[in-house]
């Protein structure tokens, strides 16, 4: 017998078994191959490439929302790669049980707003929740995530999430897990950096004692005509620090672009410093110390 094709509303997300049976699906339908049951009372097509936030979002609600780690997925926050990708789901009388799901217990303050059409912790309570599962820079690259103001703004997407003074004033009263922590890092959050690896960056030189960077500043040549803006800059060493993604090398528009500001930059007599990935996360003494003898150089001159 071929099988029933799904109604049209449940063929882009996840959707429960309740909405299902009112649409006229039956039991054995839902138990179909072509979907999964990735929790109690759940299904998704198998053909869709979806998050744990998307498998989970038929369990969420005003009073059942995305929280910690899969709040800041939903806020866009660059995670590091190691974390726990499961969905973590808060509530307020008590923590959500559900097979597959990571449930915590809201404080009664505690209210969703709404982002991508999902129920989720607001920016800075997400924040204050990662406090405790990761480490200070990647709590400080999360932080300039959530304060960056985009050079060019999307109308679509307002931005910044937050702004920073609210957050050092949030970490500032808290008092939960992680508080330490949390106003640490958020003295260090800037809203300037436009990537996880420009924080990682900055943070990286500022630590080892190198000047404070400009973040994603522009730059122009003696006669005041604007070059380029870079990654970080040093300015009165006219030194620049640029991350160079995979889209550098796999995107031949930009590979072109690239070159000819760099050119530009080189005839105005700056020194761009180029990392890589491998550079910074596996070999980050070898980045601090071209920095530091570009600068040093710098001053030789």
């Amino acid at each position: 017998m071929p099988r029933i094709p799904l109604p049209p509303p449940l063929r882009d997300g996840a959707f429960s078994t309740a909405r299902a049976t009112g649409l006229g699906l039956s039991p054995g339908r839902l138990r179909g191959r072509d979907l999964l049951a990735p929790h109690r009372g759940v299904r998704i097509p198998t053909a869709l490439d979806a998050s744990a936030e998307d498998r989970a979002a038929p369990l969420s609600s005003e009073r059942r929302w995305f929280s910690h780690l899969s709040a800041a997925r939903i806020w866009g926050c660059p995670l590091p790669p190691h974390v726990d990708l499961r969905a973590h789901l808060s509530a307020h009388r008590r923590a959500p049980r559900v097979a597959g799901v990571v449930g915590h217990k809201a404080p009664p303050h505690a209210a969703p707003v709404r982002r991508r059409g999902l129920p989720v912790s607001d920016p800075i309570t997400t924040w204050l929740q990662l406090a405790v599962v990761l480490p200070f820079d990647e709590l400080v690259a999360c932080g300039d995530h959530l304060v960056h103001r985009p050079r060019y703004p999307n109308r679509a997407d307002p931005r910044p999430y937050v702004d920073r003074e609210a957050l050092v004033a949030a970490a500032a009263e808290y008092r939960g897990r992680g508080a330490i922590m949390a106003r640490a890092a958020a003295a260090a959050v800037r809203s300037h950096a436009a990537s996880r690896p420009e924080t990682l960056i900055r943070l990286l030189l500022e630590r080892s004692g190198l000047p404070i960077p400009e973040l994603n500043a522009d730059v122009y040549d003696a006669d005041g005509n604007w070059i380029a803006y870079c990654d970080l800059v040093f300015r009165d060493a006219k030194v620049a620090v640029e991350y160079d993604g995979d889209q550098h090398r796999t995107d031949r528009r930009q590979y072109e672009r690239d070159r000819q500001r760099l050119d530009a930059l080189a005839d105005a007599g700056w020194n761009v410093i180029h990392v890589r990935a491998d550079a910074l996360f596996n070999h980050p003494a070898s980045v601090v110390a071209r920095v530091r003898r570009a600068l040093e150089a710098s001053r030789g001159q």
